[in-house]
């Protein structure tokens, strides 16, 4: 066995390298992320975040009662027209359909897979799931960007 020199420093264990490492890959994805972040809202913007939602004390945020706006995919450009009823709820663009009497109803709560905020109301998922429900349900689009 040979003596230690007393001058030079110990080696870090095996353990101790390995948290390090950890450590810093740790950092570098969280400063990525952050980054690609920041580099997708200079992309799209976030114009739309003042004009379509107001406070909520009880989720936040909500989508502004009454719009009947014509918004442009930030992606595509391709304008669509997005309209919402009393309750911020989106509505299709020719407004609710009449419920008769028994009418059951469904709310879909959801984030922005739900609201599909740049996409016509026929294809988002509520509407496909009403048409898949039938003619005796009711089903609402409660959906939130950014949810």
């Amino acid at each position: 066995m040979t003596p230690r020199n007393p001058t030079t420093p110990p080696r870090p264990t095996r353990w101790r390298g390995l948290l390090v490492n950890l450590g810093l890959l740790g950092a570098t994805l969280a400063v990525c992320l952050v980054l690609v972040e920041l580099g997708l809202r200079l992309a799209t913007g976030s114009e739309n975040t003042t004009v379509l939602y107001e406070p909520d004390p009880a989720r936040i945020a909500r989508m502004r009662p009454d719009l009947d706006l014509v918004i442009p995919d930030p992606f595509t450009r391709e304008a669509v027209r997005l309209r919402t009823d009393a309750r911020g709820d989106r509505i299709p663009e020719d407004g609710p359909p009449p419920e008769p009497p028994g009418t059951r109803r469904v709310v879909v709560y959801g984030d922005s897979n739900i609201a599909a905020l740049y996409t016509a109301y026929a294809n988002t998922y509520p509407a496909r799931l009403a048409a898949r429900l039938g003619p005796g349900f009711a089903v609402r689009n409660a959906g939130l960007y950014g949810a």
